[in-house]
């Protein structure tokens, strides 16, 4: 999301066990790196990089579902 404190983007990672509400915290995988850019061209477009470190048992399977993005709009509670 964008912070509207100072315009940057932000990275945040949200429990979103539940649609109602969305609470920041910890993924199920560990990630680091994570960084958020602007596009420069249109404006609209965040790009989100992170490093993860996927469980060995998930990585022999060759498969993970992760969500990058909750929607269009997130606060910064949130």
């Amino acid at each position: 999301y964008k912070d509207p404190s100072n315009g940057l983007a932000v990275v945040k990672t949200l429990n979103i066990s539940s649609y109602n509400t969305l609470i920041p915290s910890k993924l199920a995988l560990d990630v680091w790196d994570m960084k958020a850019e602007e596009a420069s061209r249109d404006g609209g477009t965040l790009r989100i990089f992170a490093r993860i470190k996927v469980p060995a048992d998930l990585a022999a399977m060759g498969k993970v579902n992760q969500v990058w993005q909750v929607g269009p709009v997130v606060s910064p509670d949130g």
